[in-house]
């Protein structure tokens, strides 16, 4: 089996020029969409981080211990709120990279390029791999449930929560 002719610049020139432009621009595309996962992804990170940190300082003797539980209910819903998004937006990036591969494999076959990456990427696919947004998918799921526990768990009144000032101006 020979291996492929290396792509040169004497190769381009003979290739159609329109497939050649269109593909190149559509690679472009793709890892710019590439460069804005990863931009979503710290975004995501960051404002989860930030809330795990504003319930730190729900704890006793925080900024918020007059209305803890309150605070810690609101904290989780909005959690879990941002783990749903984050969960739908990775599923919109994993959705639009198989449409770009897919597209990009199409360009490919209907040009002659002396090599074509993304279709042989697709033949020599393991099916067992695991997609990164589909473990960025898992990671907003394990913050759902993280915000799920702290909602059943944390933000309920308890009888050890001591009243708030408001309750007990009201005995």
């Amino acid at each position: 089996m020979s291996s492929p002719t290396p792509i040169t610049p004497a190769n381009w020139k003979d290739l159609d020029e329109s497939k050649r432009a269109l593909y190149v621009a559509y690679l472009d595309d793709f890892g710019r969409i590439g460069s804005r996962h990863e931009t979503v992804r710290a975004f995501y990170l960051t404002i989860l981080t930030l809330l795990l940190g504003l319930v730190a300082s729900a704890g006793v003797g925080g900024g918020f211990e007059a209305i803890r539980w309150q605070f810690l209910f609101a904290l989780g819903l909005v959690g879990m709120i941002i783990c749903i998004a984050w969960a739908c937006h990775m599923s919109a990036f994993q959705s639009l990279f198989d449409l770009k591969r897919e597209t990009l494999r199409k360009l490919e076959g209907n040009a002659d390029f002396p090599i074509k990456p993304f279709t042989r990427e697709a033949a020599g696919e393991d099916p067992k791999r695991t997609h990164t947004t589909k473990i960025d998918k898992w990671v907003a799921l394990s913050f759902l449930v993280l915000f799920i526990l702290l909602l059943g768990v944390k933000s309920w009144p308890t009888a050890e929560t001591p009243p708030t000032s408001t309750e007990s101006s009201k005995s």
